[in-house]
């Protein structure tokens, strides 16, 4: 790929010089096109083209012969001319190895032949080439390389001459749009032009402008002003600034401030005036506020100061001289000045703080001590800034006001809070003192960490921004307490319920006084009493269960008394007939029930030490081999007179697979499986009971068994399925009178499984039956 080396800057300024004539991508003008022809018929040249050339492209202002508007600035023919700055020609481009391989060269349009000369504008930038082209090689003539210079003059002309056009167009624009009053005068016409912009100020029009009418609008007192304005610039090149009265269109008159010259060539005066009417006022307005400001600063008590940093040298407004005690007439310099701050560390900081100012341009401000000329010492705020142009520091100045009297206020107002702040921050309560717009002013320790506000800075934070949660009525309650109501609660639920510290609370809210009487605020004091809440209800919960459990254990002593006299009074009453009767068989019939007697009566107390073990935590758990398939033989067994008594279908059932041995506390199971089976038969009239063994599933040296007890009795209601499970308990009154029994059954049977970790599980419908059922997991005698 052709390349070339550029004058970097020499481009750069040609470039920006090309973007200044404003002529790229603009449409075909027929003077360019004339040019453009006559150069193609001079040269003998199918292909003419004007074309102007910036960083990327040959733009053609005009062209003939050639299709394209732009092309490729990177190999162009037309680059060589700018490059090399004067005619360039190629005779026969297919032997210029710079451009055999040119598109233009090698496709469409073929040429052959090319010669341009460089469009050189009078400050001494290329912009462009006019060129020729031809399809076959050839040589222009000496004639027609003068014309092709001559004719490429001829478009810098028509470049210049049109951005002449634009400047005056722009001119023009000025003159009919600028906000500044234009006038051109010449007096011996007499002619005058204002533009827009004054004759809407006069009221005038451009149609109506003469001497007289100009003479009409100016005010009678300043007419001489002008004329001897108008002389003076007359008789030299100078410049002379007046100003005069103009008579507006409103009918009164407007200040302008006018600057008037002469361009001899012409003889026009221009005069470019500027209505200064507000700012006159303004002026006026800023030295009343000036002389205000400075009987301010005298009843305020604010002195200015300056550093002179050119002659080194530091000045005192009459004030600063005031505040510091020194005559009118005392003259500081810096470093006396410094000496009158009280503190060596503070002296030591303003001279850093005026070195910084100098050097980086920082500011300062300090409310520190000093020490007057009478050894009086008193507050004052200093504040100093730095005025820099171009990274250098021109000037160091600031204030300096008296503060004594509102320090002392300041320092005393401080110390009382602080007082108070300690005192409600270390309260052991929770309490929080706020503004009347609820905004934080102390707090107690205790108040941030019960409400996690430890690790925030609350002070001069709102309280709805740190407690988003408060409601409506919360918020109505705090405008009660600011307009002087006192309110508490001694357990609220309500205080903070849509939070995470609902719970139940005991609060007092206060206003708070300021020294005039007005209310400043008001004191919040909260304590979480939830705990004793809490403690209290369960001690109600407990008492209630005491008097509950009181009320069972009557009952159930009620019971035992009962049921313990029933078989004693048996083994004593059949134990007496035995001894009494005359034949064996009725002997041994008496022998047998006092022995069923026996046995109900042991079966009661067993019941009852068992309870007891449980209770104490003192039952022991055997684990040993057993003959699982005789364990439910002989529980079955057991019960099965009972059942038969009552005319009911006894069965049992082992699922296969079951293995015979396992490992188990035998005793404890058959008694659960004794007391869910004389369960079932006591309270069962007719219909059947049956006793299954299921294999659920194995796990490992393990197998986990099913053992349900099912029967067609009276059943027992939902609500009372969970009580039967508490000891002394049965489910009601009536079953017990009916049915008899101490109810710990279930409840040993309960407990017993827990300690084997199962439980005891009920599926009962009233009048239909109940099944009970519970699982256990046991090591095969195997494994």
């Amino acid at each position: 790929m052709l390349t070339q080396q550029r004058d970097s800057v020499n481009e750069e300024r040609r470039i920006a010089a090309l973007r200044g004539y404003k002529i790229l991508n603009t449409l075909r003008e027929k003077e360019f096109d004339r040019i453009t022809e006559l150069t193609s018929i001079t040269c003998n040249t199918p292909i003419a083209s004007i074309s102007f050339i910036d960083e990327h492209r040959v733009w053609l202002k005009s062209t003939i012969g050639l299709e394209e508007d732009q092309l490729p600035r990177s190999g162009a023919l037309c680059d060589y001319t700018v490059q090399s700055q004067k005619f360039f020609e190629v005779q026969d481009t297919t032997l210029d190895e710079r451009f055999c391989d040119s598109a233009l060269v090698t496709s469409h349009p073929h040429i052959r032949f090319y010669a341009g000369y460089p469009l050189l504008d009078p400050y001494g930038n290329i912009l462009g080439t006019l060129c020729v082209m031809d399809l076959v090689p050839r040589k222009l003539s000496d004639d027609q390389v003068r014309a092709l210079a001559l004719l490429a003059q001829n478009v810098i002309d028509l470049v210049m001459e049109r951005r002449q056009k634009e400047e005056f167009r722009s001119f023009e624009r000025m003159f009919r749009l600028s906000p500044h009053l234009i006038c051109i005068y010449r007096p011996e016409l007499p002619y005058l032009k204002l533009n827009p912009s004054l004759c809407r100020l006069t009221g005038l029009h451009d149609n109506l402008l003469s001497n007289h009418n100009w003479r009409n609008v100016i005010h009678n007192d300043d007419w001489e002003k002008v004329i001897s304005a108008f002389n003076e610039v007359s008789e030299d090149d100078t410049e002379v600034v007046i100003t005069t009265r103009v008579l507006s269109n409103l009918g009164i008159y407007r200040s302008v401030e006018w600057v008037i010259s002469v361009e001899h060539a012409t003889g026009h005066l221009y005069a470019l005036g500027r209505d200064i009417t507000d700012e006159l006022e303004l002026n006026s307005k800023l030295r009343h506020t000036t002389q205000l400001l400075e009987e301010t600063n005298q009843v305020a008590r604010i002195g200015g100061w300056e550093i002179d940093l050119e002659n080194c040298q530091l000045r005192w407004t009459k004030m600063t001289r005031a505040i510091h005690a020194v005559p009118d007439n005392y003259e500081p310099d810096i470093t006396t000045a410094i000496e009158f701050y009280k503190d060596a560390a503070v002296r030591k900081q303003v001279r850093k703080d005026v070195e910084n100012a100098i050097a980086n341009g920082t500011s300062w401000s300090s409310e520190v001590q000093i020490v007057d000329a009478n050894g009086v010492s008193k507050w004052v705020h200093a504040l100093g800034k730095a005025e820099m142009q171009d990274g250098k520091c021109l000037r160091v100045y600031g204030t300096f006001q008296d503060i004594d009297e509102k320090k002392k206020i300041q320092l005393e107002n401080e110390n009382s809070r602080a007082i108070l702040q300690a005192f409600v921050r270390h309260n052991p309560a929770a309490v929080a003192m706020f503004d009347r717009e609820m905004r934080y002013i102390a707090v107690s320790n205790t108040w941030l960490q019960n409400y996690r506000l430890s690790d925030k800075v609350v002070i001069g934070q709102s309280y709805y921004d740190l407690f988003p949660f408060i409601t409506e009525a919360g918020r109505a309650r705090h405008q009660r307490i600011l307009a002087g109501a006192i309110e508490q609660h001694s357990e609220d639920w309500s205080l903070f319920r849509e939070s995470e510290f609902g719970g139940y609370y005991s609060w007092e809210m206060r206003p708070w006084h300021l020294i005039d009487g007005s209310i400043g605020g008001l004191l919040i004091y909260t304590q979480d009493v939830s705990q004793q809440v809490e403690q209290r209800q369960k001690l109600i919960e407990a008492k209630s269960d005491a008097e509950a459990a009181n009320d069972a254990k009557t009952k159930f002593l009620t019971n035992v008394s009962h049921e313990l006299r029933t078989p004693l009074n048996g083994i004593l009453g059949f134990a007496e007939l035995a001894l009494h009767c005359s034949t064996e068989d009725d002997k041994k019939q008496f022998i047998d029930l006092v022995i069923k007697s026996g046995k109900s009566l042991l079966q009661i107390i067993n019941n009852m030490l068992d309870y007891s073990q449980l209770e104490s935590h003192n039952m022991v758990y055997n684990v040993e081999k057993t003959d699982l398939h005789d364990l439910i033989q002989r529980s079955v067994d057991g019960v099965k007179a009972d059942a038969f008594a009552k005319n009911l279908r006894f069965t049992s059932h082992l699922a296969s697979g079951i293995p015979r041995f396992v490992w188990i506390d035998a005793l404890r199971v058959r008694q659960i499986l004794y007391n869910l089976l004389i369960n079932a038969i006591k309270f069962t009239h007719e219909g059947e009971i049956v006793l299954r063994v299921d294999h659920l599933y194995d796990r490992e040296e393990s197998a986990t068994f099913r053992f349900t007890v099912s029967d067609t009795g009276i059943g027992i209601s939902p609500e009372n399925q969970t009580l039967i499970f508490e000891p002394f308990a049965q489910e009601d009154g009536s079953v017990t009178r009916q049915y008899g029994g101490t109810g710990l059954g279930l409840t040993v049977s309960k407990k017993l499984l827990q300690l084997m970790g199962s439980s005891l599980k009920v599926q009962s419908t009233p009048k239909v039956g109940s099944t009970f059922h519970f699982d256990l997991t046991v090591r095969s005698a195997n494994s």
